[in-house]
């Protein structure tokens, strides 16, 4: 439960060269490597829960043992998380090799030109799309 600092806006990128531009990550911006896919897990134990509590009233009778058990354990697989706050409620975004790579060289201090360095050729043409969704969210500052 970190600050934020100011967003990066359009304006304060002007002009500056990118192969000196250090975008952080907001301090609130957790990057996670994980051996399995706990996000979806999550989501499972929070709409298992949801369904049980819709069919029964006797809500409070079911243990959190009981809970866990009716969830089968995901198997492994490893996924990169960035987990982050928007409007005050915390969320998780499941992020793609390349994405995971330029977002942890950026979070490092890495230059911008440096970072973009981690992104394999065939994914460049997207970087502009996963940029404009990262500043939506606020994830950048100016170090």
């Amino acid at each position: 439960d970190n600050e934020g600092r100011r967003p990066v806006t359009v304006e304060d990128l002007a002009g500056r060269d990118a192969g000196r531009l250090r975008l952080k990550l907001q301090p609130y911006i957790v990057m996670l490597e994980l051996k399995w896919p706990l996000d979806d897990y999550l989501i499972s134990l929070r709409e298992n829960s949801r369904l049980r509590g819709e069919a029964s009233n006797a809500v409070e009778n079911f243990t959190v043992e009981e809970h866990v058990q009716s969830v089968p354990l995901p198997k492994v697989k490893r996924v990169q998380l960035a987990v982050h706050r928007f409007d005050n409620v915390v969320y998780y975004k499941r992020l793609k090799p390349d994405q995971f790579a330029l977002l942890t060289a950026l979070h490092k201090g890495q230059t911008l030109e440096r970072a973009l360095s981690k992104v394999l050729p065939e994914n460049v043409q997207q970087v502009g799309v996963w940029f404009k969704d990262w500043a939506a969210l606020g994830w950048f500052y100016i170090a």
